[in-house]
This record gives structure tokens, C-alpha cells and sequence, in this order.
């Protein structure tokens, strides 16, 4: 979980371990990079909020990719017409999360991601 608000990093992280997900949480790009070089092999997704200062979300989509280009991605963002930008921008994430966003749609969010239809 990568946003530069550390009570939404800390929600989720809560929410995702009590449905038994285990979860790193990074306050900015450059720490989740860090994070994903280093523990990578351990990550199924990454969940990147979009607008945050420092690395934001797409160039955090873009540094991942370079380290794996097959990453699943969940962008998430507070601003409307972020979703359409994104996949203009070619960052190819899986799924776009609106905020604020529930934990019953974080979920399903994640499972869709993990668990696509064939």
C-alpha cells in the first residue's frame, strides 16, 4: 500500500490483515520502490495512490515496471478523471480505486485483481 497519507496506509493495512493479508505500506514512491526491489519476490499487488509528492503515482507504476514488468497494479486516487488518465498515460494498471473506497470494495477490488475471470 503506497499513499502519502499515513492514516490511509495504516485503515488499509488493518483491514487487509484482519481478512489475513500480509502488508508493507510505504509513505511515497521512492519507499515503495525500495520496499519492492528488496521484497518483491513476496508481493502479489501493489495498491498506489496517484497524487503525492515526491514520486507520485504514475512514476511509481513506471519505477516498478522496470523491475517487473508483469506487477499487478491498483491505482487509487481521490480525483475524478484520474481513472481515464491513467490508462491514456499506458500505465496498464489492473483496476482503478475511487477514494474514499469501502473495505467490502478494497476487497473486491483486490480479488478481481488476484483472481480474474478467465
Amino acid at each position: 500500500m503506497v499513499d502519502d497519507e499515513a492514516s490511509i496506509c495504516e485503515i488499509t493495512r488493518l483491514t487487509l490483515q484482519s481478512f489475513g493479508f500480509e502488508v508493507l505500506t510505504a509513505l511515497d514512491g521512492t519507499e515503495a520502490v525500495a520496499q519492492y526491489a528488496a521484497h518483491g519476490h513476496e508481493i502479489a499487488l501493489v495498491i498506489t495512490d496517484m497524487m503525492m509528492p515526491i514520486m507520485d503515482g504514475p512514476r511509481t507504476i513506471r519505477a516498478l515496471r522496470k523491475l517487473n514488468p508483469n506487477v499487478k497494479i491498483i491505482a487509487a486516487s481521490g480525483l475524478q478523471g484520474n481513472e481515464p488518465n491513467s490508462r491514456e498515460r499506458g500505465l496498464q494498471v489492473q483496476a482503478f480505486l475511487a477514494k474514499p473506497y469501502t473495505a467490502e470494495r478494497l476487497l473486491a477490488t483486490i480479488h478481481q485483481v488476484l483472481f480474474p475471470d478467465p
